[in-house]
């Protein structure tokens, strides 16, 4: 069974992607800035995409992960959200009604998908989540890991994942340069080729591809993020092992990556006109699209 992916944007201003096989649609997280873009987004579904969103999830509260549009949409949508257990109050207080259904560590089946949260770092006083998407059907398995401070103790997560879409913040010169509090609570450049490395070395196989995600606009560059993984993985002597890479565009869709059956490289069709979505390495022969 194929599952697909895209993220839809990423970055300060907003953060929604979209899961989906067949038969189950599901959304992480749904920050918009307008309720009309927020509605007109989750009422296009991809090709091949159930025209139903079954649920969405939501990695914490802040508002560019859920924003005051996207709770409008959400609740006229009457979709079913689901956020954790100690965010129910505080989620239940949004301006308006949402159908709000509870997570705890456990893994939470939807249709032909099962999402499993993993609480990671981030701002103080704020609750957020990773989420490790899996097919039980053949075992695919997504990870989602975005809005993190650290990495450290949950290289598991990431071990064996068959698609990583992961964070990576800002560039450290620039963020020097560029200072603001909140850089500290989110991944670096470096931080984030570190743990590609790890992945390399530890996994049993490596992932199909991967995806950087929620890259600064002041405090980093396309680039930059690229230039600072590949260097890594050469250092470590892994750039012939390595995956292909993307980027997800900070207001705009990324490609759609699709996982086959296991064995087989993820296929990636890049949407007309975005130039700033194609692969940012790769090799041809690991079946990454055009």
């Amino acid at each position: 069974m194929a599952v697909t992916f895209q993220s839809l944007r990423s970055g300060s201003n907003g953060n929604c992607l979209q899961l989906w096989t067949a038969r189950t649609r599901l959304l992480v997280d749904c920050g918009w800035e307008s309720t009309r873009a927020c509605r007109r987004a989750l009422a296009l579904a991809p090709a091949g995409a159930p025209p139903a969103i079954d649920a969405v999830f939501l990695t914490h509260l802040h508002g560019d992960h859920l924003s005051a549009a996207a709770i409008r949409a959400l609740s006229d949508l009457r979709l079913p959200v689901y956020c954790h257990q100690s965010c129910l109050e505080e989620a239940s207080r949004l301006s308006a009604p949402l159908r709000l259904r509870p997570f705890t560590d456990a893994p939470v089946p939807i249709g032909d998908l099962e999402v499993t949260p993993t609480r990671v770092r981030h701002s103080p006083r704020v609750v957020t989540h990773a989420f490790s998407v899996r097919s039980p059907a053949d075992e695919r398995r997504v990870v989602i890991a975005t809005d993190l401070s650290t990495w450290d103790g949950l290289l598991h997560l990431f071990l064996d994942a068959d698609f990583i879409f992961v964070e990576s913040n800002h560039d450290v010169r620039l963020a020097r340069q560029r200072p603001v509090p909140n850089s500290r609570h989110h991944l670096s450049n470096d931080q984030t080729a570190a743990l590609l490395c790890q992945v390399l070395r530890q996994s049993r196989r490596p992932p199909a591809g991967v995806m950087l995600a929620h890259l600064s606009a002041e405090r980093n560059a396309p680039e930059l993020a690229r230039a600072c993984v590949e260097a890594a993985l050469r250092r470590a002597g892994l750039w012939e092992a390595a995956p292909p890479l993307w980027l997800a565009p900070r207001r705009a869709g990324s490609v759609t990556v699709t996982l086959a059956a296991r064995g087989r490289a993820a296929a990636a069709r890049t949407p007309a006109a975005t130039s700033d979505q194609l692969p940012l390495f790769g090799r041809g022969d690991r079946g990454h699209g055009p």
